[in-house]
């Protein structure tokens, strides 16, 4: 399952990416403490408000159908 969300995201990144001159993802994992931290980012464009507010609703996507699930 964590790989799942882990790929999900890379794929989020790349898809946020189409049409950039020079597209970049980051992907790094470091230790805080007693905790692992994963982040993911990318040169994208940033997500827009009214979208970032509903970020954690499930099956929520701007993606049209069959082209993902967000």
């Amino acid at each position: 399952a964590l790989q799942q969300v882990m790929l999900n995201l890379v794929f989020n990144a790349r898809d946020a990416l189409q049409g950039r001159d020079e597209p970049r993802i980051g992907v790094r994992l470091h230790a805080d403490g007693a905790e692992a931290v994963l982040e993911i980012s990318d040169n994208g464009v940033g997500i827009p408000p009214e979208v970032r507010a509903r970020l954690g609703e499930p099956f929520f996507t701007t993606k049209p159908p069959g082209h993902g699930t967000g």
